[in-house]
C-alpha cells in the first residue's frame, strides 16, 4: 500500500479545521495585536528588567544558602568527628554520618577529614562514568554510587585504599594505590584552616579528579582539651550551582553566569565554557576566553557604565541583561549576570491596555480552545488508529493499548483493529514471526513452495520420556513439559533460531531461514549449550519440587535443504525437508550410543571450530546412509556467555582425547592405548575413553582389514 503525500487535494483534517478558523479570525485580530505590541513594548521591557533582577537576587540568595549550608555541615561534622573518632575507614558510625550528608545534600560532591598524624578519610559521590584510580580505562562495578578513600602514614609508610560501595553501603570492590601522591597536610584548604583555627573558604579551583571547577570549605577539629588535631571539609562542584542557574532559566536562550573578581567563570548555564584545557593542565576559563561573546560584551558594559539593568546589541540582535555583585557580607567578591534576548519578552502577551483587548482576546482564546478541542477530538484518534494499523502491518503485536474516543464510528474502527491484532497474535503462534512479518512487509501471499537454502538444523529429545510419562500424572506432565518447552523456545529464539515444530517431547529448529544468518552454525551451538546449562539449573529446582528431571540430547547438522511452505492450500507448515534434516535427527539419537548430550557434524565443526571446544567422537554412517560423517561432541563456547566457557580441565582433556582419536584412526594401537590409559588415570573413568580403549585392544588382537577406514555403521535411529 502506497503512502499518501500532502497536497491541496489531500489535506489533514486537523489542518483544514484550524486553517478555516485562522482565516476567519485573522483579520479581526491583526489590527488589535499590532496596536497592543506597539503600546506594550516599554512596559514589557520594564517588567522583564524587574523579572531578571528578581531572578538574579533569588539566584544569589540560593547560592549563598548552599554555601552557608555547606559551612554549617562542617561545623556539625567537627562535633561528630570528635565524638566518633578515630578517623578510619573502619569507623562505621563516622562513615554513616558522612554518607548521610552526601545523601541529604546532593550538591556536595565529597566530604573528608584530614588529621595532623597524616590520616585522610574521604567519602565521594560517583557517577556512571567513574573508573578505577589505578586503571582509568576500567569502569567501576555497576551500582557504585560512592567511594571511601582512606590514606594513612603509619610507620613512615603511606598507604591509600579506595572502597567502592552501592546505595545500601555494601562494598562492591576496592583497590590500593601503589604510590600515594596526595598529602592533605600541604593543601591550601588544610593549611589555611590549621593556621587560622577557623572556618575557611578556598578560592575556586579545578578538582583534579573530575576536571571541573569547585570550591572547598573547611573547619578545624579540636578535641576536648582544646588541641587542634585536623580539618573537616566539604567540596562543592560549581556544576551544581550551574544546574540551579539552568533551573531558573526564563527562556530557551537564557544565559546566566557567575564570575570571580579575577573574571573567572565558575558557574554558567553552558558548563562547556567553564574550564580551559592547556596540555595536561585544566583551569577555570577567563571571561575573555568565552566563545559566547554576548557574555563578554554585556559584562564589559556593566563594568564600564556601572548599570545593573540595560540593553545592548550583538549581531543585530537586542539583548536585555541584569548584572549585580554578591552582597558585601559574602566572603567572596563574586558577580552574577543574566542575558536574555529582548524578543523573548517583547513577543509575550503582557498588554497594558486590557480594556481595549479584552473582548477580542477572550473571543479569540475561547474560539481557539474550542476549535482546537474539536479538531483534536476528531483527528487524534484517527492518527492513533492509523499508527496502530501500521504497527500491525509491521507485525508489532505487543501493544495492547486501546485508542480512547467518544466518536461512535471511530469506536467501531478501533474494535475492528483490536480484533485484527488479536487474530494476528494468535496466528503468530503457529508460524514464525519473522516469516509473517516478511510477508506483510513485502505484500506477498502465502503459497505452497520452497527454495534450496543452506541451514543449520537442531533436533532435541528428552531422554526416557516414555518412562517419565508413565509415572507422572498426565495433567501435571503437560504443565511440566510446557515449562520445559518455554525455556527451549526462548533460548532458541534468543539465538535467532526458528522453531519448526514440537514432536511430542522433541523439538526441531533451524537457522538460516527465513532470515539469512551468516553465524547460523555458531548460533545453533550457542543455543544447544545454553539449553544444557539452563536445564541443569531447572533440574535442581525440579528435583527439590518433586518433579521429574529432564535430560535432553541434541543433534546439530548444517547442509542444504528445501525450506518453505509445505502442505495443502488449506493447511500448510513452514518447514525444511531433505537429507540434512534426517542426518540431524540421527545425530540426536547417536548421543544414546556414545553417552553424550550434544553431537555436531563435521560440517558444523568446520563453521565453528575457532569459537567452540569439541572432541571427536567417531566416524559414522547413520542408519539408511552409506556415506561416513565425522561427528564431534560440543563441550564449550569461547568468547561468549561466561557460563558456556569450557574449564581448563575440559580443554586439556579434549586436547588429549583428540590426539588419542587420531592415533586410533592411524592404527597406532599401542600408542593410543597408552594415551587412553593415561587419560583415564588423569580424568577418571570416562565412557568414550573406555570405548576406544576397548576398540584399540580388540584391533590390536584382531587387526582390521587393509581397507578399514574407521567408519562405524549405526543400526539404530
Amino acid at each position: 500500500m502506497g503512502e499518501y503525500k500532502f497536497s491541496w487535494r489531500c489535506r489533514k483534517l486537523y489542518v483544514d479545521i484550524l486553517a478555516s478558523f485562522f482565516f476567519i479570525t485573522f483579520g479581526t485580530t491583526l489590527a488589535t495585536t499590532w496596536y497592543t505590541y506597539q503600546s506594550n513594548s516599554e512596559s514589557l521591557i520594564r517588567l522583564s528588567e524587574d523579572l531578571l533582577t528578581h531572578v538574579s537576587k533569588f539566584s544569589v540568595d540560593k547560592v549563598i544558602s548552599y554555601l552557608n549550608q555547606a559551612q554549617l555541615i562542617t561545623h556539625l561534622g567537627a562535633d561528630i568527628a570528635k565524638d566518633k573518632s578515630p578517623v578510619s575507614n573502619k569507623n562505621l558510625p563516622l562513615i554513616a554520618f558522612m554518607e548521610g550528608i552526601l545523601r541529604s545534600y546532593p550538591y556536595l560532591s565529597s566530604i573528608y577529614i584530614g588529621t595532623e598524624d597524616g590520616k585522610f578519610l574521604q567519602l565521594k559521590s560517583l557517577d556512571s562514568t567513574s573508573a578505577y584510580r589505578t586503571d582509568p580505562s576500567r569502569k567501576l562495578p555497576g551500582g557504585s554510587v560512592s567511594s571511601i578513600r582512606y590514606i594513612t602514614r603509619e610507620g613512615g609508610t603511606a598507604t591509600e585504599i579506595w572502597q567502592y560501595q552501592d546505595a545500601e553501603g555494601k562494598i562492591l570492590d576496592h583497590e590500593s594505590v601503589p604510590k600515594v601522591m596526595y598529602n592533605h597536610l600541604i593543601r591550601d584548604w588544610y593549611v589555611s584552616v590549621s593556621q587560622s583555627r577557623s572556618s575557611q573558604w578556598s578560592d575556586v579551583y579545578v578538582f583534579s579528579s573530575t576536571k571541573k571547577p569547585g570550591i572547598t570549605t573547611g573547619y578545624p577539629l579540636i578535641d576536648d582539651q582544646g588541641v587542634f588535631f585536623g580539618v573537616i571539609a566539604v567540596d562543592i562542584e560549581m556544576g551544581s550551582i550551574s544546574e540551579f542557574l539552568k533551573e531558573s532559566r526564563v527562556s530557551k536562550e537564557y544565559s546566566a553566569f557567575i564570575l570571580t573578581e579575577k573574571e573567572e567563570v565558575i558557574a554558567s548555564t553552558d558548563e562547556n565554557q567553564m574550564v580551559k584545557v592547556e596540555g595536561d593542565k585544566v583551569r577555570a576559563a577567563n571571561l575573555n576566553e568565552l566563545s559566547d561573546k554576548r557574555v563578554v560584551l554585556g559584562y564589559q558594559k556593566f563594568r564600564n557604565e556601572g548599570k545593573t539593568n540595560f540593553t545592548f546589541q550583538k549581531d543585530n540582535i537586542d539583548y536585555i541583561s541584569s548584572f549585580s555583585f554578591f552582597p558585601k557580607t559574602f566572603e567572596k567578591k563574586w558577580s552574577i549576570g543574566i542575558i536574555v534576548p529582548l524578543n523573548t519578552f517583547i513577543g509575550s502577551i503582557k498588554d497594558t491596555q486590557r480594556n481595549i483587548l479584552l473582548i477580542t482576546f477572550l473571543i479569540f482564546v475561547i474560539s481557539v480552545a474550542l476549535i482546537g478541542f474539536i479538531a483534536r477530538r476528531i483527528a487524534r484518534p484517527i492518527i492513533s488508529l492509523s499508527e496502530e494499523a501500521t504497527r500491525i502491518k509491521n507485525f508489532e503485536l505487543d501493544n495492547n493499548q486501546e485508542v480512547e474516543t467518544d466518536i461512535y464510528e471511530l469506536q467501531l474502527l478501533n474494535n475492528s483493529i483490536s480484533s485484527m491484532r488479536m487474530s494476528m497474535r494468535a496466528f503468530s503462534k503457529f508460524i514464525p514471526k519473522v516469516l509473517v512479518a516478511k510477508l506483510l512487509r513485502t505484500n506477498q501471499t502465502v503459497k505452497i513452495g520452497g527454495k534450496l537454502r543452506r541451514v543449520t538444523l537442531l533436533f532435541s529429545d528428552v531422554v526416557n520420556f516414555t518412562s517419565v510419562s508413565e509415572t507422572y500424572p498426565p495433567e501435571k506432565l503437560v504443565v511440566h513439559l510446557s515449562e520445559y518447552f518455554e525455556e527451549v523456545t526462548q533460548i532458541i529464539m534468543k539465538a535467532n533460531g526458528t522453531i519448526d515444530k514440537y514432536i511430542g517431547d522433541a523439538v526441531m529448529a533451524f537457522w538460516g531461514a527465513p532470515i539469512v544468518d551468516k553465524d547460523q552454525a555458531l548460533n545453533a551451538c550457542r543455543a544447544a549449550l545454553s539449553l544444557q546449562h539452563r536445564l541443569s539449573h531447572l533440574n535442581r529446582r525440579w528435583a527439590i519440587e518433586g518433579k521429574p528431571v529432564l535430560e535432553t540430547r541434541i543433534g546439530i547438522h548444517t547442509g542444504n535443504v528445501i525450506v518453505g511452505n509445505m502442505g495443502s492450500s488449506d493447511r500448510m507448515n513452514y518447514t525444511a525437508l531433505g537429507d540434512t534434516v534426517n542426518l540431524a535427527a540421527r545425530l540426536e539419537g547417536a548421543n544414546k550410543m556414545y553417552h553424550t548430550h550434544v553431537i555436531i557434524s563435521e560440517e558444523v565443526y568446520l563453521e565453528i571450530q575457532e569459537h567452540c571446544l569439541v572432541r571427536p567422537i567417531d566416524l559414522v554412517a547413520v542408519k539408511g546412509k552409506t556415506k561416513a560423517v565425522r561427528i564431534y561432541e560440543l563441550v564449550g563456547l569461547f568468547h561468549d556467555d561466561p557460563s558456556l566457557l569450557p574449564t581448563e580441565l575440559q580443554v586439556n582433556y579434549c586436547k588429549l582425547f583428540t590426539k588419542a582419536f587420531q592415533l586410533y584412526i592411524e592404527r597406532r594401537w599401542d600408542v593410543a592405548i597408552n594415551l587412553l590409559e593415561d587419560i583415564k588415570d588423569r580424568y577418571g573413568d570416562d565412557y568414550m575413553s573406555s570405548l576406544y580403549l576397548e576398540r584399540c585392544n580388540n584391533f590390536k588382537e584382531n587387526p582390521p582389514p587393509e581397507d578399514w577406514d574407521g567408519v562405524i555403521h549405526l543400526t539404530e535411529k
